[in-house]
C-alpha cells in the first residue's frame, strides 16, 4: 500500500534521479529521510530488474 508520504518520496525521489535536489541547497542539505527513501527505492529496482532478468533468461522459448 502506498501512503500518501510514500507518494511524496516517490515524487521527490524523481527529482534527486534527474539531479535537482528538491529542497534548496545540496545535496547535504537534503532530509535525511529522502536520502534513505531514494536508496531503498534503487534497491528495489535493482531486485526487480534481477528478477526479470532471470525469468527471462529461463523461459524455454
Amino acid at each position: 500500500m502506498i501512503t500518501p508520504d510514500s507518494a511524496e518520496l516517490l515524487r521527490l525521489s524523481a527529482h534527486w534521479e534527474r539531479g535537482t535536489m528538491p529542497f534548496a541547497g545540496g545535496l547535504y542539505d537534503q532530509p535525511a529521510i529522502l536520502e534513505h527513501a531514494v536508496t531503498v527505492i534503487r534497491d528495489e529496482e535493482a531486485r526487480i530488474a534481477a528478477e526479470h532478468a532471470k525469468r527471462q533468461k529461463n523461459k524455454p522459448w
